[in-house]
């Protein structure tokens, strides 16, 4: 909620310091994902209050500015702690991610949290289905099985979610593969192990 006065209080201080000067806003933005820093959240909401916000201001002063990025830009992947592909006003599809007029939407995970839950009571009843269990036993399970569930969803979910580059394919790729492959002879030989004196 203070992006947007820091932002024009350092464009003051710049006004001040530089009176009669053309000044333009040269980047401004918010990220939509990634990780949070210093209380800073990249949350998709946040993002087109805090881009609204700033259209609004710049609209009132008549200042000229660029609203960075235009498009989210997922080759950005290891830049600014996870946010560098989520600056953009659209996402890498060219879509709108927030409404430039009227209430900003929240995106809801009600299709997580449907496949979470439907996992974990598959995953409940496939384990309890033919057991006599007390019923802390089938308490303890059943929370078990829908952290499991949970983790299945969120694994599943992850690469439609975040932008993927083409490391962390090869990396979902092959990471179920290890101890699968043809066994290969070593050309490495043991070194034989000294007597300690």
């Amino acid at each position: 909620d203070q992006a947007v006065p820091h932002a024009f209080r350092r464009l003051d201080e710049l006004r001040h310091a530089y009176p009669g000067k053309r000044i333009v806003v040269a980047e401004f933005g918010w990220p939509s994902n990634g990780a949070n820093e210093l209380g800073a959240k990249a949350d998709p909401i946040l993002q087109g209050q805090v881009i609204r916000e700033f259209l609004a201001e710049t609209r009132r002063r008549g200042i000229e500015y660029n609203v960075v990025e235009a498009f989210d830009q997922p080759w950005k992947d290891f830049e600014n702690h996870g946010v560098g592909p989520y600056w953009g006003v659209f996402d890498a599809d060219r879509q709108i991610k927030f409404s430039l007029t009227g209430p900003v939407e929240e995106q809801t995970d009600r299709p997580l949290a449907g496949a979470s839950l439907a996992a974990g009571l598959m995953l409940t009843l496939l384990g309890l289905l033919r057991r006599r269990v007390t019923f802390g036993h089938a308490l303890a399970y059943a929370l078990a099985a829908h952290a499991l569930g949970v983790g299945l969803v969120m694994a599943v979910a992850y690469p439609f979610l975040n932008y993927m580059n083409g490391g962390i394919w090869v990396m979902w790729g092959l990471g179920p593969l290890p101890g699968r492959g043809p066994r290969c002879r070593s050309i490495f030989r043991p070194i034989a192990s000294r007597p300690r004196c």
